[in-house]
C-alpha cells in the first residue's frame, strides 16, 4: 500500500523523493521499484535513524508515546511535560540531538544532574528549548504557567485544553452555567460534589481550606462571577494541597 502511495504522489504531484524513518526503508524502496517498473522513472528515498530511548524503544504511536507538533493533537503543556519527564539515562543524548547548546554547556548540565538530580536541570533545558522551537515563546510561557498551576500557581490565561491536560487525573463534573454563575460559592462547592453538605462547605471555606482557581476563598458568602470562569467554560476547585475538582460549564 505504501508503494502505491509513492506511485500516486509521483503521478499527481511529481514527487520523486520519499523521506521517512529507518524502519520505513522497505516500504520506500518498494515504492521506488514500483515506479521504475510501471513508469520507467527514477525516484529516491531518504531515511533517518529513529529516535529511541536507552532501552531501544522508539518514540512513536505504536509505542504509545508519540507527541505531535500540532498543538491541536498535543498541547504545548503536554509537549513540554513529555520532555520534562525524559529519564536521566536519555536526556543528555536528546539534548545533543534536539538543541544547539555547546558540548561544554551540555557537559555542565550532566554534572549538575549528577550532583543535584532532583532539580532536573537537563530536562528543563531540553523541554524549554524544544517547546520554544515548536510553539514559540508564547507556547513555552503557556506550558510553564500550566506546569506551575499544579503547584498552586495562577490559572488565569490558560485555555481549556491546557486546563484539561493539567488536571487530567482530577475528577471533573459538568454543570450548567446557571448552576454556577452568580451563585454563592457554598452552593457551587456542593453542586460540584466537593463537599457533601452546605454546612461542611461553609466550615471548609471559613477555615481557609478552600481554593477557587488556586486562589483562597475564605468568605462563605462569596459569589462566583462570570469573569471567574477560565476560558469562558471552566473552574478549578481545590481543598487542601492536591484535592482538585474540575468544573466544566455547559
Amino acid at each position: 500500500m505504501q508503494a502505491y502511495d509513492f506511485l500516486h504522489l509521483y503521478d499527481t504531484r511529481q514527487c520523486r523523493l520519499q523521506v521517512g524513518g529507518s524502519d520505513q526503508w522497505g516500504n520506500i524502496t518498494a515504492g521506488i521499484d514500483l515506479i521504475r517498473r510501471l513508469r520507467s522513472a527514477e525516484t529516491y528515498g531518504l531515511t533517518f535513524p529513529l529516535i529511541s530511548d536507552h532501552a531501544g524503544r522508539k518514540f512513536g504511536k505504536s509505542e504509545g508515546n508519540a507527541v505531535y507538533l500540532d498543538a491541536r493533537r498535543t498541547s504545548p503543556y503536554a509537549f513540554y511535560q513529555f520532555f520534562l519527564r525524559i529519564e536521566d539515562a536519555d536526556v543528555i543524548r536528546l539534548l545533543k540531538i534536539f538543541t544547539f547548546g555547546s558540548l561544554e554547556e551540555i557537559d555542565a548540565l550532566q554534572k549538575q544532574m549528577a550532583d543535584m538530580p532532583e532539580q532536573r536541570a537537563a530536562q528543563r533545558r531540553l523541554a524549554e528549548h524544544v517547546t520554544r522551537m515548536v510553539h514559540g515563546d508564547r507556547g513555552l510561557r503557556q506550558a510553564q504557567a500550566a506546569t506551575d498551576a499544579l503547584f498552586g500557581g495562577a490559572l488565569e490565561g490558560l485555555d481549556a485544553a491546557d486546563l484539561e491536560a493539567v488536571f487530567a487525573d482530577a475528577p471533573s463534573v459538568a454543570l450548567s452555567a446557571d448552576t454556577v454563575i452568580n451563585r454563592d460559592i457554598v452552593s457551587v462547592t456542593v453542586a460540584a460534589g466537593l463537599c457533601a453538605s452546605k454546612g461542611a462547605a461553609r466550615r471548609l471555606i471559613a477555615g481557609g481550606g478552600f481554593y477557587l482557581n488556586n486562589r483562597r476563598v475564605d468568605d462563605p458568602q462569596a459569589v462566583v462571577s462570570a469573569d471567574t470562569v477560565l476560558d469562558g467554560r471552566m473552574l478549578v476547585l481545590r481543598t487542601g494541597k492536591k484535592n482538585y475538582r474540575l468544573v466544566k460549564l455547559h
